[in-house]
């Protein structure tokens, strides 16, 4: 069974059966025409193939096959609307991950328009910053999204499918104190990584696969690290680590060794259907605990500034502002995203990993500090990290 909403109405992407819908409609008479549509659609087989447009027709053509065809909603009617030229149209916008994928698969049915999306700029400031960061936001759908689709189908016959998500999916807005996996979070994520991984996890969520389990790690740390660390060694050229608030809020990062242990728990105790785990060190670390630990192990030397939460924000749009007008690609050191990350608690529970899969931690974060350095030592030294690509190099870990 794969039912979701295709058009307003109730739709199988297995057998392609749809069931229209009226509206207004009252719940329980909702609940019961999916509960009869999922009774007779729960052994489909996968047969519908998604329609995709004519490639050889003009812009027109294709536009109006997608008006005809396509998956639709509100912002990607328009998006329609203002690039086929109509005057008058309701403005709406992405307001989650199911409108954006609409909207990308309106451009991947008429190519010719992402062009034109400069169009779309001056409808509101939502679809301004949109259109700004639309080639990135697009990488990382494929990435994330396509990718996770296109192995899905070729895991179809494996025993079972993991796919590693993040904690970037709960709500990124407000404090996580030991946040639980039916968490759910429907709302604007500040950034494209949270957003795509949201999508890439309803992907999972629809697929038919045997059996499929979600794992959202938080902050994945040790050895080969080229998130944190990198972010940590240009602060300190800078001579300052900057922190919102006074660094005594908790956070549940995750060791790679601590992952690794929660993958191999599933292949011991292959879980069915479908199940999403949290994964984390048992042990809470303040921030303060967490960028001192890091800085001695490296030996570092960087003074931490505390700064009121309004204004660590506003060094991290500043940040961010000032790397998109140099033109740079990489992240900067702050942004405002990791400014709201670390201001406030961030931990998770991992209470059904251990229940259901049996799991116990296996390395601390301090255990972590010792490979780390080994680890950079290998590359030879600190002042390397920044010049990595995202290939392993230096020394080998086995966790």
């Amino acid at each position: 069974m794969a039912t979701t909403i295709r058009n307003s109405n109730l739709f199988c992407t297995c057998c392609g059966g749809v069931f229209v819908l009226t509206y207004p409609a009252e719940v329980d008479d909702y609940s019961k025409k999916l509960k009869h549509f999922n009774a007779l659609h729960k052994d489909c087989k996968q047969t519908w193939v998604e329609p995709v447009a004519d490639q050889s027709k003009d812009v027109n053509e294709k536009a109006l096959w997608w008006f005809s065809n396509g998956e639709k909603g509100m912002s990607s009617e328009t998006m329609y609307n203002c690039l086929i030229g109509n005057t008058y149209f309701k403005i709406n916008h992405p307001y989650d991950p199911d409108d954006f994928s609409r909207c990308y698969k309106l451009l991947e049915t008429v190519p010719e328009w992402k062009l034109e999306l400069h169009k779309l700029k001056p409808l509101s400031k939502e679809w301004n910053n949109l259109i700004e960061n639309w080639d990135k936001l697009t990488k990382m759908y494929e990435l994330n999204v396509i990718g996770t689709k296109r192995a899905l189908q070729l895991a179809k016959k494996a025993k079972s499918f993991i796919y590693i998500s993040s904690a970037s999916v709960y709500n990124p807005w407000q404090p996580r104190d030991f946040v639980t996996e039916n968490t759910d979070f429907n709302g604007k994520y500040p950034n494209n990584y949270g957003l795509t991984k949201k999508l890439a996890e309803q992907a999972v969520m629809k697929a038919r696969n045997n059996s499929r389990i979600i794992l959202r790690p938080h902050a994945v740390y040790g050895p080969g690290d080229l998130t944190l660390l990198p972010r940590i060694v240009s602060l300190v050229k800078m001579g300052r680590i900057f922190l919102a608030g006074d660094g005594t809020n908790l956070y549940t990062p995750t060791h790679i060794g601590n992952l690794c242990k929660a993958v191999t728990c599933i292949f011991d105790n292959n879980p069915a259907n479908l199940r999403i785990y949290n994964v984390a060190d048992e042990q809470t670390i303040s921030i303060n605990d967490m960028f001192g630990s890091i800085c001695s192990a490296l030996e570092l030397n960087a003074k931490i500034v505390y700064l009121p939460y309004f204004l660590a924000l506003i060094a991290g749009f500043g940040f961010e502002f000032s790397y998109r007008f140099l033109g740079k690609e990489k992240l900067p050191p702050i942004t405002a995203d990791l400014i709201r990350q670390i201001s406030h608690n961030s931990t998770l529970s991992i209470g059904l990993l251990k229940k259901e899969l049996g799991y116990e931690q296996k390395f601390s974060f301090s255990q972590a500090m010792s490979d780390i350095k080994e680890w950079v030592d290998s590359i030879g030294g600190i002042s390397q990290i920044v010049k990595l690509n995202n290939s392993w190099e230096g020394k080998k870990f086995t966790y």
